[in-house]
């Protein structure tokens, strides 16, 4: 079984180069299927909201095999990601871009066979909050 390491404990490992409250300017995350993961990992506890002014990563969907439910789980946990909700300093996440990944096109078995991009890059920041004034 592999470890996956949570951003809480990398940046606490990193604390004592960047000091313990440091702000991320912009969390880039590529890490192939494991968004679904990490993602309500660290909207549960509490990073974005603390640590994080934007966020791009790059979604997959519909891995081979991957059933309507599983679609439907990704696609809430976007929905919990943007419908985040903290005190005014933390601020609330805004999708500002949206594109499909142009090298990830096929197939998708839950669309019966109709080809389609099943990975998408997403970008946010943080809306109403200490960082950016509008």
């Amino acid at each position: 079984m592999e470890y996956m390491k949570t951003a809480s404990s990398i940046y606490e490992m990193l604390a004592t180069s960047h000091g313990s409250s440091a702000v991320i300017d912009i969390l880039k995350m590529d890490i192939e299927w494991s968004e679904w993961e990490a993602i309500p990992q660290m909207l549960r506890s509490g990073f974005l909201s603390d640590k994080v002014k934007q966020l791009a990563v790059e979604i997959h969907f519909n891995d081979v095999g991957d059933s309507l439910e599983t679609f439907q789980r990704n696609v809430r946990i976007l929905q919990d990601l943007e419908a985040m909700t903290g005190t005014e300093q933390a601020g609330k996440f805004i999708r500002f871009s949206s594109r499909p990944n142009p090298w990830c096109l096929r197939p998708i078995p839950i669309l019966n066979g109709k080809t389609e991009y099943f990975a998408l890059e997403l970008a946010w920041f943080k809306y109403n909050s200490k960082y950016y004034s509008f």
